[in-house]
């Protein structure tokens, strides 16, 4: 009997110590806290970011949607990143499918897609960014870094081009 409830202590004490994190922003990266990312520009300079909404897609793919505002042109602007279908925790390769359509990504693969004051980048396939997926205190958090920005187009008119270079790294966290 005495064996049996040690083996029931140390199998606790040894669960116990395997507990996914917290919900602290210890593991987010250096300066973030949750539903936050930063652009990190080619001469080094940074400019920090707050969410005001997330939000997901669930129809024939799978997608968060950080919503905030920056700049004159800021009506549309957002950071996306998406999964042909609900994503397991792991971390997940980005491209860029050929269509561009979610939906259209192979299984293991992410896309981000950001609009920054009107201005519409996302991540290459040439890239060698990752999006890593987590569950935190029951939710799904997502967090991505030095993902580099490739201009598509204008979404809205006046806003400011990032310089060519440009990077993000963001943390959001499933609402």
């Amino acid at each position: 009997m005495k064996n049996f409830l040690l083996g029931i202590v140390a199998c606790t004490l040894l669960l116990g110590s395997c507990k996914k994190d917290s919900g602290s922003t210890k593991s987010n990266p250096k300066g973030l806290s949750d539903n936050s990312f930063k652009i990190i520009k080619p001469d080094g300079s940074e400019q920090t970011v707050t969410i005001s909404n997330v939000s997901m897609v669930t129809n024939n793919e799978f997608s968060y949607i950080a919503r905030f505002s920056v700049g004159a042109a800021s009506t549309y602007d957002r950071v996306a990143v998406g999964f042909s279908s609900m994503p397991a925790d792991g971390e997940y390769p980005v491209m860029q499918p050929p269509n561009g359509h979610t939906s259209e990504l192979p299984a293991g693969k992410a896309q981000q897609n950001t609009t920054f004051d009107g201005v519409n980048y996302f991540t290459t396939t040439a890239s060698s960014g990752v999006v890593t997926i987590s569950t935190v205190n029951g939710k799904k958090k997502v967090t991505f870094e030095n993902l580099e920005l490739s201009k598509i187009g204008t979404v809205v008119a006046g806003g400011t081009d990032l310089p060519v270079g440009s990077k993000i790294t963001g943390v959001i966290v499933q609402p």
